[in-house]
Formats: structure tokens, sequence, C-alpha cells
């Protein structure tokens, strides 16, 4: 007959859930602790949690009754709000499954509550197997034991059963032929295989790691999926969120990672969701939310676009124009990486010649990227066939209700613009640019730009400027140009230019309000201002 126990179970008060479905209250009594996490693992009635107390970490004791009142963290272990000793348990009844048994060490490695932990083999163990076999990985084991002077002992060992499914949380180690190494409880080396053809995570070697396993008849691990310890990620850490910056390290059909300063983040994506378009090795920010104890991506952003959890997403692709057809267009990058976008109608892409420098925008729609604009060295178009030129020459005049430029080959383009567009700040001869909408066979005026002004066919006008601070007052101030020409902008009062003195050199811009130039942006070799609209 087993001894007689005075369990914990008996001992301690039930978990009582608080009204949120991420916190919790429960007593319960240290079977371990994890040092690595700053954690210690509670038995409760049977059930076993990982909780994680870094300011406690230290006063708690393997055999401490505790309070615990604490939130649910997205790897199923516990955040503690607060932990609170409330005396001395010397015994404990709980289940487990085991992950290793060294009968010569006679020590007893553990999974439960999403922690692997330790405990010393003092009694008897029994297993429905053949006689002599002992316990193996996967067994699901009952254990009656004794906790107190830092350890759990396992007086009686009770096989009741036999997991197909285990988790290992520990240390990844290093890759090894056929899969990896990982150290569980400080030294217990564990090899786990990896399938031909799975993906997994980019963890890398200190990571701290939980993997889900098949376990063989044979007791061999093979890997089912893992991830990094992304606690330090919780950035809204009260709604479950969490934030990754840095660098984009893994991406498969189904998870992508991000590592940043604090380990590699990786969540779950939803099946068929494109990603061809980010490549390994770019910054990225990822940002995931806690679902049923799992990370799911919400959104993905690099310096060519995002794509989002819900399956929208935008792509910016700066490359050079390698495919067009009446049914889609490809850009290609530096880094070889080929954007193709779909058209849902046909556009005219006589413009734009393969090979040439272009910018191509697209939107994420049914898992589908969809064309949505180009733009080339000489112009740009949309989706729906509009299209904008952009013309380099000298300013000619007025021809008509055309304003026209001279081009390098000595051809003459004019647009259409108002008869009360102001042309005064710009002398003929000057080189300009005109950026014109074309509409059929008619030409409309959108901008007209030079050096120091852009004239918009709305009336606005901005002014930029290089030169000498000549000039500054209490509500004005003027800049001299190399070339003796003089710029005065008016500011609002109050704000403080003392870092600009006369004679500085700066660069200016403003804009036409009113009948007179308004500061926008000013900024010297040591000081910036802007004036926010």
């Amino acid at each position: 007959m087993k001894r007689a126990f005075v369990l914990a179970a008996v001992l301690v008060t039930a978990a009582a859930l608080s009204g949120t479905a991420d916190a919790a209250r429960w007593n319960g009594v240290i079977v371990a602790k994890d040092a690595k996490r700053k954690a210690v693992v509670t038995v409760t009635r049977g059930s076993v949690r990982t909780v994680r107390a870094p300011s406690k970490f230290r006063r708690l004791r393997v055999g401490q009754r505790v309070a615990v009142n604490a939130r649910t963290l997205p790897d199923g272990t516990y955040a503690a709000a607060t932990i609170r000793g409330q005396g001395r348990v010397s015994q404990v009844r709980f289940r487990g499954i085991v992950v290793r048994h060294d009968r010569r060490a006679r020590r007893l490695i553990l999974s439960a509550g999403d922690s692997v932990f330790a405990a010393r083999m003092t009694g008897r163990s029994t297993s429905s197997a053949a006689p002599g076999r002992g316990l193996t990985p996967g067994d699901k084991v009952k254990v009656d034991g004794d906790v107190g002077d830092g350890s759990l002992d396992a007086d009686d060992v009770d096989e009741v059963g036999h997991a197909s499914l285990l988790e290992l949380e520990g240390i990844f180690l290093y890759a090894s032929k056929g899969g990896f190494d990982m150290a569980v409880v400080h030294r217990g080396l564990v090899h786990v295989n990896v399938p031909e053809g799975k993906l997994v995570p980019p963890f890398k070697a200190g990571d701290q790691v939980s993997v889900l396993v098949g376990v063989g008849e044979d007791g061999t691990f093979m890997f089912r999926k893992g991830r990094s310890d992304v606690r330090d990620y919780g950035k809204y850490k009260d709604d479950g969120r969490f934030e990754a910056q840095g660098i984009l390290v893994g991406k498969s059909p189904l998870s992508v990672s991000v590592r940043g300063e604090k380990g590699t983040l990786s969540c779950a994506i939803p099946a068929g969701l494109d990603l061809a378009f980010f490549r390994i090795g770019e910054k990225a920010t990822l940002l995931c939310v806690s679902r049923d104890g799992d990370l799911v991506m919400t959104k993905l952003k690099t310096e060519s676009g995002y794509v989002s959890g819900d399956g929208s997403g935008q792509l910016s692709q700066y490359g050079v124009l390698t495919t067009k057809s009446a049914t889609s267009i490809g850009v290609r990058r530096e880094d070889t990486t080929l954007a193709t976008c779909s058209l849902r109608s046909t556009v005219d892409l006589s413009l734009f010649r393969l090979g040439e420098k272009v910018k191509m925008q697209c939107r994420l729609e049914a898992g589908k990227w969809i064309f949505g604009s180009l733009y080339g060295e000489n112009a740009s178009i949309d989706e729906h066939g509009r299209v904008e030129l952009y013309v380099l020459g000298t300013f000619q005049g007025r021809s008509g209700p055309a304003v026209v430029v001279r081009r390098a080959d000595g051809s003459d383009f004019g647009c259409n613009a108002p008869e009360s567009l102001n042309l005064s700040y710009f002398a003929v001869g000057e080189q300009v640019k005109l950026v014109c909408r074309v509409d059929s066979s008619t030409r409309t005026l959108l901008s007209m730009r030079s050096e120091r002004y852009t004239v918009g066919a709305d009336g606005s006008v901005e002014l930029y400027a290089y030169g000498t601070l000549t000039a500054k007052s209490d509500s004005t101030l003027t800049v001299t140009a190399s070339d003796a020409s003089t710029f005065t902008c008016a500011f609002p009062a109050g704000l403080d230019l003392s870092k600009f003195p006369v004679g500085a050199q700066v660069k200016l811009h403003c804009h036409m309000a009113v009948g007179s130039f308004r500061l926008d942006y000013m900024k010297s070799e040591t000081a910036i201002v802007e004036v926010k609209a």
C-alpha cells in the first residue's frame, strides 16, 4: 500500500478565476523553479501552472505555499501581478508527461504546466509495459512526492497512459544532423528530429524556446511546431498584443519570424497569405496578437509595404520594369526579387519601356496582388489608365491656352492651363518641369516647377530657397541667395528662431497664403524648425 499523503490539494484553496478570461487567482504549492525564465511551477489540486515572477523569484522556495494573482501569457504561462507566501507544504500530487527517465541518476524529467522540470526518484515506479522497461518518453504519470529543501522527490510514480504529443521547453543549443538539440532543466540534453521539408523557426543558440513534438514508439521526438519566448515583446501587454522590430529571418506558408534585440518573434499567418515580396534579411516590424494561446500575425511591415492578417496589404516596389502584358506587370528589385501584379483591366503601357527604372504600387485583394499605379522616369499611370506626363525643358511662355516648354530634342510641348495662372515666378528660358494629365488627346497642366518655385494649377505656390539669413524680425525673416535674390517669409508669433542667427546658411520652404509667403520649414547645419499647420 502507498503510504498516506497529506496532499497539497487538501491543504490549498482551489483556483478561482477572475472576471476576465486572461486573468486568474489561485493558491498552490511551488514544486520547481526556472531561473532562466524567473518562473516557478505551482500545483493546485493536481493542476500545474507556470508563473513568471521576476521581482519575487529569489525569495520563493520549493515547497512554499503561495497565493497567486496573475494574467495569462500567449505561451500558456502566467505573469504574476502578486504572489504571496502562505507557509509550507511537504507533499504534493500531480500529473505530467515523462521527457526522460535517467534510472542510473534516479532523475525523472517531466513536462507539465508549460514547463519542463526534474524530480528525484526516491520511491517506486510502475509501468503498464513489460517488467523492467521502466518509464519512457511520452508516458503519462501520476506523481506523489515530497517538496522541500529546494527539490522535488518523487516517492511514488504510476504510469496512467501514453501521450503522442509532448511540449518541451528549454534552451536551444544548435542544429544537428536531421534536427536540433536543446537543453531542458539545466544540463538535460534532448534531441529533436525534424521531418524532411518541415520548417523550423529561426532559433539561435541561447534562445528560450517551446516546441511541440510527437513521441515515437522508441521514445524519439519529432518536431511539430515551435516558438521562441516572446514575453519581452509584449508592448501592449494588457490586451495581448506583441510587436518586434528587427530583421525578417523566417517566412513560410504558415508562419513569419522577425528577430529583434530581445530574440525572435514568430507568429502564425493564415494559410495562403502571400509573403513572396518580403525578402529575408530586410528590416521589418511584426505585430501579433494572442489567440487561444497561439501568436497570430496581424501585420507585417517592411520598406516594401505591408500585409495584414485579414488578407489586405499594400506594396511599393522600386526596381526595373521587367515584364508588361495585357494581364500583368513585373518589376524586379536589385536583389532579383520579382514582383508581379495583375491588371484588373487593360492599361496602355506604351509610355514605359522595359528596363526603365520605376516604382510600382499594388494592393492585396482576395489573396492576389492587384496593380494600383506605375511611376516611371517620364510618366505615371494608374489602374484606370489615367496618365500623367513629366516633361523637362526650357520655359517658352504661353501659346494660347497652353504653357509651352522646349525639350532637349528641340521639340515643343504644351499643356493647357487656366488663364489666371500666375506664371510670373518663371523666366523665359529657365529650366522647368511640367506635370500634365492626359485625357484622350487633351493635356491639362497640374503643376510647374523650377529650382525655386512650384506652382499648381489650383493656384498654390511653394517656395524653396537656399542662402544666407540676412534679416529677422518678430514676424518675418529674409534669405538672400547667391545670385542676390531675396526671399521673405512670415512666421507665427512666438516661434523660437534663436538658434538661427543672422548670417547663418539656411534652407527655406514657404507657401503662399493670403498674398504673402508663410514659413513651413527652415534648416541650418545645427538646427531645424518646422511650423505645423
